[in-house]
């Protein structure tokens, strides 16, 4: 895979990316800025429905 297209960096959607290491990232600007600032939404959240 050459390119992947994130449309928002939840755990659950940005956990497998480094099983594709040659791949370009692409995400929104406003994405990766509230990702790289803390925005608590990105924080991994775990319940026991997840097992």
């Amino acid at each position: 895979m050459k390119h992947c297209i994130i449309s928002h960096l939840d755990p659950d959607h940005i956990g497998g990316l480094a099983d594709f290491p040659q791949a370009t990232i692409h995400v929104s600007a406003v994405e990766l800025q509230s990702f790289l600032t803390g925005d608590p939404r990105y924080r991994p959240q775990l319940s026991i429905s997840h097992y």
